[in-house]
């Protein structure tokens, strides 16, 4: 990409002296230059946003309230069911990070929860910890799209009177699926085991999971491995 935006500022400096003089260069290089510095800047910010979203994934599993590897897991399978179905690269990008940071809420936790597994917890124990991750999310410099997601992942697919949430974000609900499967079927079990994970979450799609990203996860998690 450097490479790229250095071709191009060549490019456009030379033109510009060609066709209006050598007095053109320096009223064409400050804007070039200031770009560079500005996504110098952004590379930067990148950079270390990305340190901070991996610092804050593995401290759960440090303190032990996870088990270890879960939170990259759940990002990667709730990257691979927003791939399934269709999410956009900046969609991508947020439900990740949401996913390597859904646990943060577990350091509230004076007792940590048996193998970390908050899928099987009551309902108001879990929108806590979501609650208390979000608020400690906020603090970090990520996008707030972020904190509101992981605030939401506790939240089931329909509500009790069997109406469905428009303001429950999408990231939200294949998170909550990505964690159920890894909470439920993380001990190595195999292919039968990630089986009957599978059609116990798909029992639970009147309420609980979306359907579609079920669906999706049933895909990505037991789909047959490409011949050498």
């Amino acid at each position: 990409m450097r490479v790229v935006h250095a071709v191009v500022a060549v490019v456009c400096v030379g033109l510009a002296v060609r066709e209006a003089g050598w007095w053109a260069l320096p009223l064409f290089s400050l804007p070039l230059l200031l770009s560079q510095l500005s996504f110098r800047r952004y590379r930067a910010i990148r950079a270390t946003r990305g340190q901070t979203v991996a610092s804050l994934a593995r401290s759960t599993e440090v303190a032990g309230y996870t088990l270890p590897g879960h939170a990259r897991r759940v990002a990667d399978l709730a990257s691979g069911i927003g791939r399934e179905l269709g999410l956009g690269a900046k969609e991508l990008e947020l439900l990740e990070c949401a996913a390597l940071m859904h646990d943060i809420g577990q350091l509230s936790l004076v007792d940590p929860v048996p193998g970390g597994a908050t899928a099987l917890l009551p309902l108001p124990e879990q929108r806590r910890i979501g609650r208390l991750g979000s608020e400690v999310i906020r603090q970090t410099g990520v996008p707030p799209e972020v904190a509101e997601i992981v605030a939401a992942i506790p939240e089931p697919y329909r509500r009790e009177d069997g109406s469905r949430d428009p303001g429950l974000p999408r990231a939200a609900a294949i998170i909550r699926v990505a964690n159920a499967f890894d909470d439920l079927g993380c001990d190595g079990g195999g292919r039968e085991q990630h089986e009957e994970v599978v059609e116990q979450l798909r029992r639970n799609t009147a309420r609980e999971y979306e359907p579609h990203a079920v669906e999706a996860l049933a895909r990505v998690c037991l789909r047959e491995p490409a011949d050498p």
